[in-house]
This record gives structure tokens, C-alpha cells and sequence, in this order.
């Protein structure tokens, strides 16, 4: 059993502040008693390896785990994939395993993107805060920040700075993407939006 999934939505954040946020297209595919993973017949092998193993092998794209939970009937973890080492935030996948270390679930909306930027910012941290700060109207959280990959509605990946902005008099609380060539604000994630 399959199916698919993509989302496009625009965003007004500001009166002059207008964004196209993007989700890739996600499939989900479920496998019964369950079918094996590359390194089921190893021993000693964590859900952290047998994810990455059974989603490099199936999707032919570079993985990294990100997370995961046991429960007393099945294991999941959910990956990012990655571009020479650098996550991208939009591009995730999950997999679960039942207790006989099988794949009984698995969930993607990895991407083959047209063409993807450098993976060396040329944009520095500060300048990229600085634009999410303006932007958003609000001010820098503290909370570090990341330097991840961001599939594009156009189907590339820009090199995104990705920043945590908030205003406390406005109630306004925002995950910034800022493009790490370009300095520019491309999405967001609104933290508070109902």
C-alpha cells in the first residue's frame, strides 16, 4: 500500500513580506509481516544504522538518523537526508521496524533536486540573523543556529541559515531560512500560527 503527499502554501508574515513555503512530495508505503533491511542478518546492529542502511539502499540518496523511539512492538526512527554532510530540513523519512527487525513502514519525501548550491556559505551567520531579524520584526532567540539544505518549490536546494526569531509584544515566533548565497529570507516556520 502507497501514497503521496506535497504541499505548497504562500505566507503573508508581513504586509511586505510574502513566502512560498514548501514541502517535497511525501509517499508512504506499509509492507505487511514486514520485509528485510540491508544489515538485518548482522548482529549488533542499532535502528540508527538499520535506518540509514534501509533508506541509502532503497532511495539511492544520502542519509542521516535524526531520531527514534522503541515501544514493546515496534521501533521507529526518522531520518534527514543530507548533501555532503549538511541535513536538509524539508527532506525527511521514517521508518519502523516490528519486533522481528523487519520494515513494516516506511515514509519519504526525499528529493533528487535540479541543482544544488555550494555547501560552503558565503553568507556569515550574523549577516543571515540580521536579515531574519528585519525581516520578521523580532529579535534572535539564542538559539543556535543550523546550516541545512532547503528543497525549493522550483525543485533546487538553496544553503539556508536557519534561525530562531521571535517578538514577545507582537506574540510572533519564527523558524527564519535564509539563503547562505543570497542573504535573503526564503521560508519560514511559524512556531505560533494555528
Amino acid at each position: 500500500m502507497s501514497s503521496t503527499h506535497s504541499t505548497h502554501r504562500t505566507r503573508e508574515i508581513a504586509p511586505e513580506v510574502k513566502l512560498e513555503t514548501y514541502h517535497p512530495p511525501g509517499t508512504y508505503e506499509t509492507f505487511g509481516e514486514g520485509v528485510d533491511h540491508p544489515l538485518r542478518e548482522q548482529a549488533g546492529v542499532t535502528p540508527k544504522e538499520a535506518s540509514v542502511a534501509f533508506i541509502e539502499s532503497r532511495l539511492g540518496a544520502s542519509a542521516v538518523y535524526d531520531r527514534g523511539y522503541a515501544t514493546d512492538i515496534v521501533t521507529h526512527a526518522y531520518v534527514k537526508q543530507t548533501h555532503d554532510g549538511i541535513p536538509f530540513a524539508n527532506a525527511v523519512a521514517n521508518v519502523t521496524f516490528n519486533k522481528a527487525d523487519k520494515v513494516v513502514a516506511f515514509g519519504s519525501s526525499f528529493v533528487s533536486p535540479s541543482s544544488i548550491a555550494p555547501s560552503t556559505p558565503t553568507v556569515s551567520i550574523e549577516a543571515a540573523i540580521a536579515t531574519a531579524e528585519a525581516a520578521l520584526g523580532g529579535t534572535h532567540t539564542g538559539h543556535p543556529a543550523t546550516l541545512q539544505y532547503l528543497t525549493m518549490p522550483d525543485g533546487s536546494a538553496a544553503l539556508v541559515h536557519v534561525v530562531q526569531v521571535q517578538n514577545d509584544e507582537k506574540g510572533t515566533s519564527y523558524e527564519a531560512f535564509v539563503d547562505a548565497h543570497a542573504n535573503v529570507l526564503v521560508s519560514v516556520t511559524d512556531f505560533v500560527a494555528a
